[in-house]
């Protein structure tokens, strides 16, 4: 399965992408992790790239459900 994200909206920029970046930090040069959250469905994922590779999953809670993001979405 391959998940490509591309458009995401940032602090800096404005794009139409169902898909919003609220956390990103970048660890060292080739490094970055990012938390990301569907506009439609609120839900929260983790994306983290290392070199050429990389991942991306759905947040949990301590019950095992989707995590849900409570702040605005414009």
């Amino acid at each position: 399965v391959c998940l490509l994200f591309t458009g995401c909206k940032t602090a800096t920029g404005e794009s139409n992408s169902r898909f919003i970046i609220i956390s990103e930090e970048y660890l060292c040069t080739d490094r970055i992790s990012a938390i990301l959250v569907d506009k439609e469905t609120k839900i929260m994922y983790f994306y983290y790239k290392c070199g050429y590779g990389g991942g991306l999953t759905v947040m949990l809670d301590a019950d095992g459900k989707p995590m849900i993001y409570e702040g605005d979405i414009e």
